[in-house]
């Protein structure tokens, strides 16, 4: 009879692990220093960032300002964590306006 080795599993890491280590590596890149999960986490759920649309039935999006500039963090609702902040620009404004309200002309928005 033969027996076999058993495989070592491979370790992995989760992705609620893997989303908080993206945004703390964003937050250095676009800020310059390093914002707490946690406390973005507790200011979505108290209500005091401004929700900006819903990109899927997981993922929302939020306006954050910081030194008087506004970001938008996209907030995992699935596992309660930020995953990136992005600048936010009055260009992404104008095109969710232009996909909420598809049926209207340009000029009625």
């Amino acid at each position: 009879m033969i027996k076999f080795s058993k495989a070592k599993p491979k370790s992995r890491t989760s992705k609620k692990k893997a989303q908080n280590t993206h945004f703390i590596t964003s937050c250095r890149q676009r800020l310059g220093q390093v914002l707490d999960p946690k406390i973005i986490t507790s200011q979505i759920k108290k209500g005091t960032l401004e929700l900006i649309d819903k990109q899927s039935h997981r993922v929302s999006r939020y306006k954050y300002i910081f030194e008087e500039k506004e970001y938008m963090i996209c907030y995992d609702t699935f596992r309660k964590q930020p995953i990136t902040i992005f600048p936010y620009s009055k260009e992404y404004e104008n095109n969710l306006e232009k996909k909420y309200f598809w049926w209207l002309s340009e000029e009625e928005i």
